[in-house]
This record gives C-alpha cells, structure tokens and sequence, in this order.
C-alpha cells in the first residue's frame, strides 16, 4: 500500500530553488537525476526546476497505475497542512479498506502551515509561475488549484 503526497508544482519548483541557492547557486542540481536529465540541464534554471517536478510526478503517477493500481491514496501536502485531521482519517480509512490494521488512537490534530514562499530572488518565482502558465496544458494537473482529477485518481 502507498500514500502519494503530492505538492503544487509551484511550491516545490521554488522549494527546490531555494535548496540551489543555499548550495551556492541556482545551477547546482539538487534533485535525483530522472531519465532526461542531460536535456534538462540545457534549459535555464527555472524551467528545470519545474520540468524535474514535472517528471518526478509524472513517472510515480504512471508507476503506481502500472504497478500497484487500486493499492495507493494520493493526498495533497496542502490539504494535510489545511485539515490534518481530516487527511489522517482519510489515510485510516484508506489503510482499513485494504485489510492493513489500523490502531486508531486519540491523536493529536496536529497544526501544520504551507511552508511560505518567502521572498522571490531575482524574480525567480515570477519566473516558475509564467512557465507553469505558459505550459498549462501539460502541467494543470501538476497544480493543486485545478483539482482536476488524475488518472490515478480515475482507478482508484
């Protein structure tokens, strides 16, 4: 069984930046490197921080349809951050439907934030959102606004 916990392609895009510049610069890689790296690299900073999300989401999505159809729940980190509580029933509920025990005791409704997005460095997130914006056809489902239902969620 797996829980997919999924992140606005904005918030980790920048999340990943911000992990570049405290290693020193926007260039360093920070990430795994998937199948298309070496063309990533040729792309500027912004576009591959979006584009590593894009692929890391997308190779998880059509694994988990391939492999484990009907055994995973996708939640999303912002949903956990608004409604923990809420999320963590849904994680129960999910675990007891596939037979997995589940010992539910008095757990604290934990308080979480979004992590803030904090100051744009050289116009850095101006830059990731015009991308996204640009490419919305192909990363809309990449996005926690659209809420648009993924496969993954369509076999579930």
């Amino acid at each position: 069984r797996f829980i997919w916990l999924r992140r606005d392609i904005h918030a980790s895009a920048t999340s990943d930046l911000r992990a570049r510049y405290r290693r020193g610069s926007p260039l360093i890689w920070n990430s795994a490197t998937p199948a298309n790296y070496e063309a990533l690299r040729e792309r500027p900073y912004w576009e591959q921080v979006v584009e590593l999300q894009y692929e890391y989401k997308s190779t998880l999505e059509r694994y988990l349809a391939r492999v484990c159809p009907g055994q995973f729940l996708e939640l999303w980190y912002e949903d956990v951050c608004s409604h923990p509580a809420i999320e963590l029933e849904r994680i129960a509920g999910f675990l007891s439907s596939r037979a997995v025990p589940v010992r539910r005791t008095a757990w604290l409704a934990p308080s979480l934030e979004r992590a803030a997005s904090g100051q744009a460095r050289n116009d850095d997130e101006a830059k990731i959102r015009d991308y996204v914006n640009r490419h919305l056809d192909r990363l809309s489902s990449h996005l926690y606004g659209s809420r648009k239902p993924s496969a993954l969620q369509l076999q579930a």
